[in-house]
């Protein structure tokens, strides 16, 4: 798939052959957040495409999603989900805050 090369080094970090060589969630999530404050709304909203796509069918998906973006643009549909925590604080951390 094309469209998600700005994530490869969190995905590379994560799928290292040596288990104890990966990120911890916390760690993995801090990447995330931080790749995605540095990339542009726009680059967020495009389609990801397979590598072998044909161009009918490219020209066919592509359109389908520009329209789709046009209507939630229209009816005030943010593209892209406010943010929220991705993953919920324990009860003992809820506590200490």
């Amino acid at each position: 798939m094309r469209g998600f090369e700005f994530l490869s080094t969190v995905i590379d970090k994560m799928v290292t052959a040596n288990p104890k060589e990966r990120p911890t969630i916390n760690d993995a999530i801090s990447d995330f957040e931080d790749i995605l404050s540095k990339v542009s709304p726009a680059t967020l909203c495009l389609r990801a495409i397979p590598r072998k796509e044909y161009l009918p069918v490219k020209l066919f998906r592509s359109a389908g999603h520009s329209f789709r973006q046009m209507r939630f643009k229209i009816q005030g549909i943010p593209l892209i989900p406010p943010s929220k925590p991705l993953v919920e604080k324990s009860e003992e951390e809820q506590l200490q805050s």
